[in-house]
């Protein structure tokens, strides 16, 4: 709208065979871009989105009611010095869903997070999951349906790209050690991550091999 991006939406009606009117998510001064959506198992939605204020990038979300049929306040989740973008979100069963993003510090990227809790209907506290020399970047999430999470990005090491991983565990409401997924000569990038119910997850990327780029795998067995 006046040469800047909204974000908008529709939704799809499985028992009518409809989709709904369009409604805007966000709108206003500078450009809102790069929206992802999930949805639980009762038809409740959160969507994330890249939105600007001051000249930098914000993270922003709106939650949809499949009771009320509306959607919620819009909410900041990440704002600062700096730009925030390339948002992801997953969500469980029970509507609990973990936001990842591309957050700024000192010239570099971070990976930063933040947790919705379905039965408060509040965000926690932004946690920092990869942060210091290099760029961290591109990250994924993924979560079972017990609301136990993993996220994958990109990490920079000896000026090549990494892959890098942390597993949120729901019982103890922590995210454990970062581990490397694939390190070494080339660059390993643009890595997807996805997860059974019981939590065994598959993660894939982009690697690179006598100048030529290979697809690689490895997977989590749950503990």
């Amino acid at each position: 709208s006046l040469d800047e991006f909204d974000i908008q939406t529709r939704r799809y009606d499985v028992g009518t065979d409809t989709w709904g009117a369009e409604e805007t998510l966000a709108s206003g001064f500078g450009d809102n871009t790069n929206a992802q959506v999930a949805i639980d198992e009762q038809g409740n939605a959160i969507a994330v989105w890249q939105g600007t204020s001051l000249d930098e990038f914000d993270i922003q979300t709106r939650r949809y009611d499949v009771g009320t049929d509306t959607w919620g306040a819009e909410e900041t989740l990440a704002s600062g010095f700096g730009d925030n973008t390339n948002a992801q979100v997953a969500i469980d069963a029970q509507g609990n869903a973990i936001a990842v993003w591309q957050g700024a510090s000192l010239d570099e990227f971070d990976i930063e997070t933040r947790r919705y809790d379905a039965g408060t209907d509040t965000w926690g506290a932004e946690e920092t999951l990869a942060s210091g020399f290099g760029d961290n970047t591109n990250a994924q999430v993924a979560i079972d349906a017990h609301g136990n999470g993993i996220a994958v990005w990109q990490g920079t090491s000896l000026d090549e790209f990494d892959i890098q991983t942390r597993r949120y565990d729901l019982g103890a409401d922590t995210w454990g050690a970062e581990e490397t997924l694939a390190s070494g000569f080339g660059d390993n990038t643009n890595t997807q991550v996805a997860i059974d119910a019981q939590g065994n997850a598959i993660a894939v990327w982009q690697g690179t091999s006598l100048d030529e780029f290979d697809i690689q795998t490895r997977r989590c067995r749950t503990p």
